[in-house]
Order: C-alpha cells, then structure tokens, then sequence
C-alpha cells in the first residue's frame, strides 16, 4: 500500500468502515479503501449476509457503516414505486415516503411505510 492508501484507510478506520451489500446479499467492504482499512487492522474478514456477523467479527476494532443501494437503481423496484406514487396520489404523505424511501431506505423510513400502509 501506498503512503496515501495507509492514511485514508486510517481516517476509514477512525470514522467508520463501510459496507455494502453485493452478490448473494454478502456483505463486503464497499470501496478499496475499506477494504484498505480491514488490512491495516489485520482482519480477515468472513463473507457473510447478515450485518450483525459482520458487526461481531469486528467488535472492539472499529466502527461500521452499512449502505444500502437506494431502491431506484433497480428499474423493475422503480416502475413499482411509480406504480404507487399514482395509486397514493390522494395522500401527499405516503407520496412523500416513497419519495424518500428511493434515497434513504434506512428502518425509520420504513417503519414510518408500514405504519402509513397500515393505517
């Protein structure tokens, strides 16, 4: 590694290692520099689907952020989206959910879908 790759992968370790969710539902270190970073702790890391796996393996070493690909980038996700957005056209709020659920589809949002659905 590189003078620069050791610290960027530093300051990723200091914030937070991040993680994406990539073939199979695996989750894997989202760039080269987290990828970087697990070196520069000497981890090996265990492909696995479920975060909390991933979470233990690095217990007590660093932080982790987990990312989720927004919904629209699947077009099939996108076309139902659009589909639900003109079937909730009477209610700006579930408009406004689904809205957000294309570019932060974090729990809250979606306790707040299932909530709105519902009701």
């Amino acid at each position: 590694m590189t003078i620069r790759e050791v610290e960027e992968g530093t300051e990723r370790i200091d914030d937070a290692i991040q993680f994406r969710q990539k073939g199979g539902g695996y989750w894997y270190p989202d760039t080269t520099t987290d990828r970087n970073a697990l070196r520069l702790l000497n981890v090996t890391l265990r492909p696995s689907k479920s975060a909390d796996d991933v979470l233990t393996q690095l217990s007590g070493r660093c932080f982790c952020q987990f990312n989720t690909p927004p919904l629209g980038r699947n077009t099939e996700a996108a076309a139902l989206l659009d589909r639900c957005r003109d079937a909730a056209g009477a209610r700006p709020e579930l408009v406004e959910l689904l809205d957000n659920l294309t570019v932060f589809p974090d729990a809250e949002t979606l306790d707040r879908a299932a909530e709105i659905l519902l009701a």
